[in-house]
């Protein structure tokens, strides 16, 4: 018998230590028992979740081992190919923040927030990040032609060392989802 278990459909998850990994750049075909197979020398699986946008798989998960001696074994599998795929896996500890924020614009005021739980409202964004500073805008990314979130917002704050507090807060789980923040940094689109 399996000791691997799905959890529940949504469960507000605080980070419990380092027991989780995010996985992405999966494949849009990948299983349940690809998944334990890859993963099935690190250690016990507890639960995992394949995460969604639009209703479709993203080619993310989060799985979470029974000890974090697990988790380390399954974050040395970053960069492997995952198995006849011919595409590699990143494999990181859940919640943290792997690249260095942007260098930080003279007077800005804004920061960048993705990663967001695609069931989030400005309330949750606003309590959220309260403590920063004054919020005086938030703005939710969404597609041009559906006007459906695309799961990140730009956030603009009174005063500009708010941002830095903000960035500060990289990997603080919203509604089951470390999400990443970072300095907006202002470029010209062209067409």
């Amino acid at each position: 018998e399996s000791s691997f278990s799905t959890p529940a459909k949504k469960k507000s998850a605080v980070s419990n230590g380092k027991t989780k990994v995010g996985v992405w750049g999966l494949p849009y075909s990948v299983t349940e028992e690809e998944m334990k197979e890859f993963f099935k020398d690190c250690g016990t699986i507890q639960s995992f979740e394949f995460q969604e946008k639009n209703g479709r798989f993203s080619g993310r998960a989060i799985v979470e081992f029974d000890s974090s001696d697990a988790c380390e074994a399954a974050i040395k599998l970053n960069k492997m190919t995952f198995f006849d795929s011919g595409r590699w896996v990143g494999v990181e500890e859940d919640g943290v923040q792997t690249h260095t924020p942007s260098k930080k614009e003279a007077g800005s005021k804004s920061v960048f927030v993705a990663n967001l739980s695609f069931s989030i409202d400005e309330e949750t964004v606003r309590d959220t990040f309260k403590d920063c500073g004054t919020i005086t805008a938030i703005r939710f990314g969404e597609d041009r032609e559906t006007g459906e979130f695309k799961g990140y917002a730009f956030m603009d704050f009174e005063e500009t060392e708010a941002t830095d507090k903000a960035v500060a807060m990289a990997g603080t789980e919203i509604m089951g989802r470390a999400v990443r923040v970072d300095h907006y940094v202002y470029t010209i689109r062209r067409r």
